[in-house]
């Protein structure tokens, strides 16, 4: 099958959609499918590229302003030979690129994923384009049961991202050490709660907890992170610094995934009702420490520190479900989505 995918960024650009779309590529790619990405040109990018079996052809979009949607449909027609050729179309967030092949194209099978919300709070033009995508798309999968609740979607599947496989045995849940080591994978931006998260270190300094602490992510709130330990900045391997937390401060659902597959004590803030929902409407929910208080988090964290058999209860709220959300299980989805249509 050739299975085109629309991304906004994509490889080497840091994000949860940027990696969803590599990870299911990767595997579809193995399974002997030829997957073709287009995506936004990024600066000193080529235009045209191969990773890991991967074409990536790369539009220039130019700058953020009212004439950019005309120069990535101008990319995109310069592009409809392999929009053409293609078995299924698959757009990540940006099937507004789609708009103008859809008519052109009305028996080629689309699709469309939708990740996430474009800010709070949510605006009823939003809303109407999410529906307008999705009568326009084949099918759609959405990336938490919450969208559902916010959008009025109605999606063909619920995924939530996925993990390598499973790093620890639900069985052995070690005690934590007398000086835990906190890691936070967030980008360093007030948008997503740093700043709570920050207020909750200072709380657990306040209350005579000794920890230590590396954050691995970078942005405008680099200065007043580093007041309580280490910044790595971007890094691709996330997975080694998992292994060195005892506790993680994620930020997504692809961070609390994979702290969760290590076996580590997630901790998230949520400073609006939407973000609320992203957690407490999830199968893994409840094996999250999730509030938006930071004191009042900080006393649930300082307990838990000190109850391994609590720690325990929560990661078992979500082991049995977690071991079936690899990146091969979500791969799988897709196929099972698309393959419908062409039996």
């Amino acid at each position: 099958m050739k299975i085109v995918f629309l991304a906004r960024l994509f490889y080497p650009h840091f994000g949860g959609v940027e990696k969803h779309v590599l990870e299911i590529s990767k595997i579809l790619v193995k399974k002997r499918h030829e997957v073709i990405v287009i995506t936004e040109q990024l600066e000193n990018a080529s235009l045209k590229e191969k990773k890991e079996g991967i074409t990536i052809y790369r539009i220039p979009g130019g700058g953020d302003d009212w004439f950019k949607k005309f120069r990535i449909w101008k990319g995109m027609w310069n592009l409809r030979n392999v929009i053409r050729k293609a078995d299924v179309v698959h757009s990540h967030d940006v099937f507004f690129w789609y708009l103008p092949f859809r008519f052109l194209y009305p028996n080629k099978p689309v699709y469309t994923t939708f990740h996430g919300f474009e800010g709070y709070p949510i605006t009823p033009k939003a809303i109407r384009m999410r529906r307008i995508w999705e009568k326009l798309a084949w099918g759609n999968i959405c990336i938490g049961d919450y969208l559902k609740k916010w959008f009025g979607t109605k999606p063909t599947l619920v995924l939530y991202g996925g993990i390598e496989s499973m790093h620890y045995n639900n069985i052995q849940v070690n005690s934590l050490p007398a000086i835990p080591h906190i890691v936070m994978l967030a980008r360093l931006e007030p948008d997503i709660g740093v700043e709570s998260y920050l207020d909750l270190l200072g709380y657990l300094r306040e209350k005579k907890i000794r920890f230590t602490f590396t954050s691995v992510g970078d942005g405008s709130l680099r200065q007043e992170v580093a007041k309580f330990g280490s910044i790595t900045g971007f890094v691709t391997d996330t997975g080694h610094w998992l292994k060195q937390a005892d506790i993680v401060f994620a930020s997504s659902y692809l961070s609390t995934l994979e702290a969760l597959s290590f076996g580590k004590l997630v901790v998230t803030v949520y400073e609006t009702s939407i973000k609320r929902d992203c957690y407490i409407l999830s199968p893994f929910g409840k094996s999250v420490l999730l509030g938006n208080d930071p004191k009042e988090l900080g006393k649930q964290l300082i307990s838990v520190i000190k109850n391994d058999t609590r720690r325990a209860q929560l990661l078992q709220n979500s082991y049995e479900w977690l071991q079936k959300q690899t990146w091969d299980d979500i791969a799988e989805a897709y196929l099972l989505l698309w393959q419908k249509r062409f039996r």
